[in-house]
């Protein structure tokens, strides 16, 4: 599920960004978690980049017309003219330990300096809601190597001719 609702919040930031006098749009993780087709339903890399195939290709609504229910569900979209967006790869977080390899998309919301620690981290938001971390939210240290075994594949969408 996490890529679902990393995916309609990275689209909902674009369109924030391209509209910055506007409200920021909940768009409908649920709409992507019934309709888009992948092989396994798991938060990998390729769940993310289907995500943003589809809602290139087919739009996406708002939560309020297509509430979230945190199962897959039929896939109930319509077909209408939407915004359109560009984006690169996904984003992921893959957090890779000695026994286990732990794959969870999260959405990058900034970066920030804690001259307490002094250390550069950024600033997330995680998919399980409003208990975890602070509100929703956590940092994640910014380290130029990958001995810490944090990988980043990142993404932003691009948003072209829309207006909310």
């Amino acid at each position: 599920m996490c890529w679902a609702i990393v995916a309609a919040e990275a689209v909902a930031a674009g369109l924030k960004a391209k509209n910055p006098d506007k409200d920021l749009l909940e768009l409908s993780a649920q709409e992507l978690l019934d309709c888009c087709k992948e092989e396994e339903r798991k938060c990998y890399t390729y769940s993310i980049k289907k995500a943003l195939e589809w809602i290139k290709s087919y739009g996406i609504r708002k939560e309020e017309e297509y509430p979230f229910k945190a199962r897959k569900c039929p896939c109930r979209h319509k077909t209408e003219e939407q915004g359109i967006y560009e984006g690169s790869e996904e984003l992921d977080l893959i957090l890779q330990g000695k026994k286990k390899a732990y794959r969870h998309a999260i959405l990058i919301v900034g970066f920030g300096y804690d001259e307490k620690e002094d250390k550069n981290y950024w600033i997330i938001k995680n998919s399980y809601g409003k208990d975890w971390g602070v509100h929703g939210y956590g940092r994640v240290a910014r380290k130029s190597s990958l001995k810490s075994n944090l990988i980043f594949r990142t993404c932003y969408p691009i948003v072209l001719n829309y207006s909310i």
